[in-house]
């Protein structure tokens, strides 16, 4: 039962695992992307919300003791942080297309793969079976030249010559 299992479904098995490794090696890939892309977005986010509530404070505070410069400070501060914060969630945005974008074509790539590799699987063997029949051949054509070389250094190649033209009653050497 052993040698059953070894010999027809060990390949079997080793062929699904093969081709889900290749297949779900993008996925796993992606889905480590898209989390570092979010925690990335998500923490610079919160910085620049962070920065933008430290700019709030700071205009509530020049207003409070009518110092100009910590107001134009916070307003400054404030800005930013909206920029900050709407720069990190396009290059978020964009790093989750191209992370997609890069699922997709390695998903694309696997699957031809294994095609690819489907195809060399079956012509290889089909190839060496072609290999044997044509060592088989030449091994027969070699086979047949050394008899040949044997006969002709027996009998010799004249007296062969001779002996089926007194045969056929003729001078031509082939047949009539």
């Amino acid at each position: 039962m052993s040698q059953v299992i070894n010999a027809y479904v060990a390949p079997i098995i080793s062929f699904i695992v093969e081709q889900l490794t290749r297949v779900l090696a993008p996925a796993i890939e992606y889905i480590g992307e898209v989390w570092r892309v979010l925690s990335n977005t998500i923490s610079d986010v919160l910085g620049g919300i962070a920065d933008f509530l430290k700019g709030v404070f700071d205009i509530i505070t020049g207003i409070l003791t009518s110092d100009m410069g910590k107001i134009f400070d916070g307003f400054t501060e404030t800005g930013d942080a909206i920029m900050n914060i709407l720069s990190t969630i396009l290059t978020g945005l964009l790093d989750l297309t191209v992370a997609v974008l890069k699922f997709i074509w390695d998903t694309i790539v696997a699957i031809f793969q294994g095609i690819w590799d489907g195809i060399v699987a079956i012509f290889t063997p089909l190839g060496e079976w072609f290999a044997e029949r044509w060592n088989d051949i030449t091994t027969v054509l070699a086979d047949v030249a050394k008899w040949l070389a044997t006969c002709s250094r027996k009998h010799g190649t004249l007296s062969l010559i001779s002996s089926r033209q007194s045969a056929h009653g003729s001078d031509n050497v082939g047949p009539t």
